[in-house]
């Protein structure tokens, strides 16, 4: 059948075929007509044969299916006494024919409803009681004395069978979920797809850890290895369906009656633990690195849907499974990256249940390292607990170890290709990549821990590891724009919330002069800067702003001063405004965060004619509205300290524009909402203020901008009510549509424009 010279004879294949489907036949030769089919489907896909070596059709693939062997199926699965060799050669072909007419195979299946039959090869107890008739369940029996790996056991060829019947049962349905959405939803959520794939998961997890000391079958692995692959598609293609049938233990427990979990001494795990099992070391590498792949979807998942499974409220019991599977994650990910030969082994491993069926492409080194990367990153973002374990098992020393080593290297090939006049190689590339990678995870363990901020602030000796570690990486960094991506990405990370990490940029040791942040200063002042690394650096010092140290810093090199001539010159004319667009947008949300401070807001009123700057860029034809609502905010920050009234007040376009901003009903409900509060701030505890504003036009005028916005207000308010009612007459599964307003963004400006107009001239009125 294999051999592109033999000439099939079409009588041969349909005697082939009758005796598959021939129900009278011994199972014996059943099984054996299907091997030869499955080795011809195999063969059709591997070599090139051309259609007349064919009986029928333009493949061997066609021919199968043109002779209907898919709805046959159905007939085959409800056969009783059927030995599970049997079902194992079916399910191989089943799963050639999947990867060779994939849509075809759906169409088919959808027409035949032989995706339910399919699933109930997964039932356990069906596919056990079928052959056994034994009380005990399945799971038990194999966790007691059928995962031994010997060939006197009778029961081996049994489990064997059982293994790969699983396994190729559950590839089948993983190429079908990748194909088809419809077969997803029907897998998904209208069957206990998810639940099964637990418990297969749970039982042979558990057996194998238990097993230590016999050598386990290796098709027990390969049906883990299948399921755990299947899971993750869930998860990937339909998160929200998948997580909440993973996250119902006792839902998936009551609907499998077919185990009886009472008289097992396999424990359904809660789904925490049993992923921590599965990244354990009592796992093989193999399944564990696939594991790593199905915790990041999870993980993913659940964040995107805003589960609370993660969250610090939850009991002390799930902290613990989070603590565990964090430290087995981190073993993983330290011998990933710390021996090469353990990649080697993951790669060379075959696959005992695909010998004879097309097999999937196989995960590459840089795949596997980097999916247990992600899963670490993904649960590092939705835990705090993950972060703290991360820094007592000393992850966040190993990854600062390895970048500095990491590099060192990098830093000898850039100025040996520099040398040389060379470019980069491929192993240079590579190094890079991983550096960035690492970096990522280092980056991961600061998401949402300042504990771990503070401890690598400082130390005894003055600088913390991460100060030392960015001035190091610095020097390689600016010359590779990608390290210094990243680098800057780490940096807006890990000073976001914690004050020490924000004075460690500004503190110096061993005689050094230069702190991070005067490298900051240097890389934005340079010039042809990619304005990506331009605005990744100035998003790091808009973090920083807020430190008294660092607004000292900046106003004693000039930089405030530099950052106003950009807002001029892109005022200047449309072309100068289109090159300077990203550089303005950054240059003012860095004086937005300067402005919370008294000590940001004397920087920006230490230059020479700011506010005039700032008022011409309210006034520009060239400003878009985001600009415009930017600037207003600022003035507004501005105004709160009694020294900066005054100032502006002085200006005699200040407060003519900030009245025209209130009362243009045209413009935005957030822009609005500071104008007013800009005008609150000036009135509030400031004679000169009210005196300007208690004229009776200008409080006219507040009071119709006051009517006018609680009527804008209720008209959106119905607005919003009538197209609620008209969604909620739709019959639909999926979310519904986002309304403009309904998540609360619009009412609340409106709020904040009501209030501060109200407070307004509530004071206006106590001064007359």
């Amino acid at each position: 059948v294999c051999s592109s010279d033999l000439k099939i004879h079409p009588s041969l294949l349909d005697t082939v075929f009758n005796t598959v489907i021939n129900p009278t036949e011994t199972y014996s030769v059943r099984t054996a007509a299907v091997s030869v089919l499955i080795r011809a489907s195999y063969c059709d896909t591997q070599q090139d044969v051309t259609q007349s070596d064919r009986p029928t059709g333009s493949s061997m693939v066609d021919w199968i299916l043109n002779k209907g062997f898919i709805p046959t199926m159905v007939r085959f699965l409800s056969e009783q006494s059927t030995p599970c060799s049997f079902y194992r050669r079916v399910m191989a072909l089943y799963l050639n024919l999947c990867h060779a007419k994939p849509s075809a195979v759906v169409t088919t299946s959808l027409q035949v409803e032989l995706n339910g039959s399919i699933l109930k090869l997964l039932q356990p107890l069906y596919m056990y009681t079928t052959h056994k008739k034994e009380t005990r369940s399945l799971l038990e029996d194999i966790n007691a004395r059928l995962l031994v790996h010997t060939s006197s056991n009778q029961n081996e060829d049994f489990i064997e069978d059982l293994m790969a019947t699983v396994s190729l049962t559950v590839d089948s349905i993983t190429v079908l979920i990748s194909t088809d959405p419809q077969v997803c939803d029907f897998f998904v959520k209208s069957t206990s797809l998810v639940s099964l794939l637990l418990h297969w998961i749970n039982g042979l997890c558990q057996a194998t850890v238990e097993n230590r000391s016999s050598q386990t079958s290796p098709m027990v692995f390969d049906a883990m290895l299948s399921c755990i692959k299947c899971l993750s598609l869930s998860v990937t293609v339909n998160p929200r369906a998948t997580v909440d049938k993973c996250l119902l233990q006792s839902d998936w427990q009551r609907k499998l009656t077919w185990i009886p979990l009472e008289s097992t001494s396999v424990s359904v795990l809660g789904l925490l633990d049993l992923l921590s099992l599965l990244v354990g070391p009592s796992i093989p590498i193999r399944v564990r690195v696939e594991s790593a792949f199905l915790v990041a979807n999870l993980c993913y998942a659940t964040s995107t849907a805003g589960d609370p499974m993660w969250d610090e409220s939850s009991d002390e019991t799930n902290k613990e499974s989070v603590s565990r599977l964090t430290s087995g994650l981190i073993l993983l990910y330290r011998e990933l990256i710390s021996n090469a030969s353990l990649l080697s082994h993951i790669h060379n491993t075959p696959s005992p249940s695909s010998s004879s069926t097309t097999s999937t492409p196989r995960r590459t080194s840089s795949e596997v390292v980097s999916a247990c990367g992600q899963a670490l990153c993904n649960l590092l973002t939705v835990s705090s607990r993950a972060a703290s374990v991360a820094m007592e098992d000393g992850l966040v020393l190993l990854l600062v170890d390895r970048i500095t080593n990491l590099s060192s290297q990098i830093h000898l090939q850039v100025a040996q290709n520099h040398t040389d006049g060379a470019s980069a190689d491929v192993q240079s590339v590579n190094s890079v990549l991983n550096l960035v990678e690492l970096l990522s995870v280092l980056r991961h363990c600061f998401l949402r821990s300042a504990t771990n901020q503070i401890a690598t602030s400082f130390s005894s000796q003055g600088k913390g590891i991460v100060p030392e570690l960015v001035q190091r990486l610095w020097i390689v960094a600016i010359h590779l724009p990608r390290i210094m991506t990243e680098l800057l990405e780490f940096l807006a990370t890990w000073v976001s919330s914690c004050e020490d990490a924000k004075r460690a940029t500004v503190a110096t040791s061993n005689g050094q002069k230069e702190t991070i942040v005067h490298l900051l200063l240097q890389l934005i002042r340079k010039t042809g800067l990619r304005p990506v690394l331009y605005s990744r650096a100035m998003v790091v010092l808009q973090s920083l702003a807020r430190c008294k140290e660092v607004v000292t810093v900046l106003a004693k090199t000039k930089f405030v001063h530099e950052c106003f001539d950009i807002l001029r010159k892109g005022l200047t004319d449309s072309k100068s405004f289109a090159l300077l667009k990203t550089k303005m947008n950054s240059v003012l949300n860095l004086f937005i965060n300067l402005s919370w401070s008294q000590t940001g807001q004397e920087a920006i009123m230490s230059v020479p004619n700011s506010l005039d700057t700032l008022l011409d860029v309210l006034e520009s034809s060239y400003t878009p509205i985001s600009m415009v609502t930017m600037t207003m905010l600022l003035l507004r920050n501005i105004c709160f300290y009694r020294a900066n009234k005054f100032h502006l007040l002085a200006k005699e376009r200040a407060l003519p524009r900030i009245l025209a901003c209130v009362s243009s009903l045209q413009q935005s409900s957030q822009l609005r909402a500071h104008a007013a509060s800009a005008l609150w701030a000036l009135v509030y505890n400031h004679q000169a203020a009210t005196a300007a504003l208690r004229k009776p036009v200008v409080v006219s005028q507040l009071k119709q901008v006051l009517a006018d916005t609680t009527k804008m207000q209720q008209t959106a308010s119905t607005d919003i009510d009538s197209q609620v009612k008209q969604l909620s007459n739709r019959v639909s599964d999926s979310p519904s549509p986002r309304i403009v307003g309904e998540s609360g963004s619009e009412s609340k400006w409106f709020e904040t424009l009501k209030e501060s107009l109200s407070s307004t001239l509530a004071l206006l009125e106590e001064c007359s």
